[in-house]
């Protein structure tokens, strides 16, 4: 899943180099006006690894959710100022060399 304010172009390119890749934006599943917990929800709820660029509220509430004993299938934490093709690269990399489960309960800072 893509959090709302998420790079689009970053979005596009992942797509052009995993066809196979299922995306799914906070947006087309109407979650553009959801406080990030509901988005989180959603995202585990749905089984969805959450790419976003918020760093400074996400993780905590990751850990809220832990603590609470909730699941999180993952988070994937991408810097604003990252570049684009970086941010691509390192995000095919997490997803084509390694298993979703490694990714539960867990945020990941790129750059890798």
């Amino acid at each position: 899943m893509v959090d709302t304010n998420f790079n689009r172009l970053i979005v596009q390119g992942l797509l052009r180099r995993l066809r196979n890749l299922d995306v799914v934006t906070a947006q087309e599943l109407g979650l553009a006006e959801e406080p990030d917990e509901g988005i989180l929800e959603r995202a585990a709820t749905e089984g969805r690894i959450l790419l976003t660029h918020d760093k400074v509220s996400i993780p905590p509430l990751v850990f809220e959710r832990l603590q609470q004993g909730l699941f999180v299938p993952g988070v994937v934490v991408v810097p604003q100022d990252l570049p684009i093709g970086r941010a691509i690269s390192d995000l095919e990399l997490l997803l084509v060399a390694g298993f979703p489960e490694e990714l539960e309960n867990r945020v990941i800072w790129l750059p890798l």
